[in-house]
């Protein structure tokens, strides 16, 4: 398999991942409006979350991993496929643990305070930041197009 195989079918599997959780928030939201309790609503946003990360880190690399040209060249240089799956796997792992912590917050009754308190500032950050990804691109595609 090569490196350009592997990527544009991780990045085509998070893309319709992403699109498939936009279509289930809604449904979520929908439900949440009908009959009042939600169980594991953080799993939505925290899936979302770790599909855009997916993409755009999978997409960085590609881009860079052969482009001596490139500014993440440096760190993405000379990548065999090896290093793409484990870059993919840290990832995900990450997420997991992520995803993890939201349990922890806000599924068990015997958690502390403190706990709830830090998956929500985990929430806010990771809002915000996805927040200025996407200004970014749109303020990118805005100049590349005019």
């Amino acid at each position: 398999m090569s490196i350009e195989m592997y990527t544009d079918g991780v990045i085509v599997v998070h893309m319709v991942l992403f699109l498939c959780l936009i279509v289930a928030g809604i449904a979520a939201m929908w439900r949440r409006i009908g009959k009042g309790k939600l169980k594991y609503w953080w799993l939505i946003p925290c899936s979302l979350y770790y599909s855009v990360f997916a993409v755009l880190g999978t997409f960085m690399a590609s881009m860079a991993y052969d482009d001596p040209a490139d500014p993440n060249f440096g760190r993405y240089g000379n990548w065999g496929l090896h290093n793409f799956i484990l870059n993919d796997l840290a990832r995900l792992i990450i997420w997991i643990v992520i995803g993890l912590l939201f349990y922890l917050a806000f599924e068990q009754k015997d958690c502390k305070k403190a706990i709830k308190v830090i998956g929500t500032l985990v929430m806010i950050i990771l809002t915000a930041i996805i927040s200025v990804l996407a200004i970014g691109f749109i303020w990118s595609f805005i100049l590349v197009v005019f």
